[in-house]
């Protein structure tokens, strides 16, 4: 009951500055597994509150252990997960798969969540190339960009959404174009975090689909759009 209050509060803070800046769709990018049935308390929320849901189901099989979910374990649920809340609450949920970062993942989780995405036909979305730190580390250990790292995963293309990608090399948009993959710009938490800003203008001249997100409770979209026209003049410079 405590999860579910608590997801229906998130959803509420939300809600009024979404509403009020114009926003349907509200999405949720959910990992924490550790506990049976906090995810459907999430889905119950969307359901109550009346908002359009993306529940992105999250995999995250490295990192903070109290939160780790094993592939086994994602493997057994998503599809499960799918057919219960793909289509939901009259179509309003939608469910989409998302391995959380190159550095809570491994390969293996990339793979199968792309393999899971195209057998049930939904999307698939993850946070990428957002600081320095995570670009140094997929390299250390990969020796790829993270975008170049996708790509050998099979995960990039049309139905990917990819959050942030805010330092980026010249192969990495050319890797975005011929894949025809999404980005979504979150000005603020990039400025918060003090980790730069997604390179807009040319991702666009480069033919690159881009959305502009707001992330976290209470984040304003129109905020958001205000902050990206204010900070324009300033994305040069991105690409290495």
């Amino acid at each position: 009951m405590k999860s579910f209050s608590f997801s229906l509060f998130s959803i509420t803070e939300t809600l009024n500055p979404a509403v009020s800046s114009r926003a349907t769709t509200i999405t949720d990018h959910f990992y924490n597994f550790h506990k049976p049935g906090l995810a459907d308390q999430v889905i119950r929320a969307f359901e109550i509150s009346g908002i359009r849901g993306v529940f992105v189901r999250g995999i995250m099989d490295m990192g903070y252990e109290a939160i780790v979910e094993s592939r086994d374990h994602a493997i057994k649920e998503i599809p499960k997960q799918i057919k219960m809340w793909n289509g939901a609450a009259d179509g309003r949920i939608q469910v989409v798969i998302g391995p959380v970062s190159p550095f809570s993942c491994s390969k293996e989780s990339y793979e199968t969540a792309r393999e899971l995405a195209d057998k049930h036909n939904v999307l698939v979305c993850t946070y990428i190339s957002q600081t320095p730190g995570e670009v140094e580390e997929i390299r250390r250990k990969y020796d790829k960009t993270p975008i170049e790292f996708l790509h050998d995963m099979n995960f990039m293309g049309p139905d990917a959404i990819l959050m942030h990608c805010v330092i980026l090399t010249k192969d990495d948009f050319r890797i975005l174009r011929e894949t025809e993959s999404n980005v979504v710009h979150c000005p603020s938490i990039n400025m918060e975090m003090g980790c730069g800003l997604t390179p807009v203008p040319m991702l666009l001249d480069e033919g690159i689909n881009v959305a502009i997100g707001a992330e976290g409770i209470r984040q304003d979209m129109m905020a958001e759009l205000l902050t990206r026209a204010g900070i324009k003049g300033s994305l040069k410079g991105f690409v290495s």
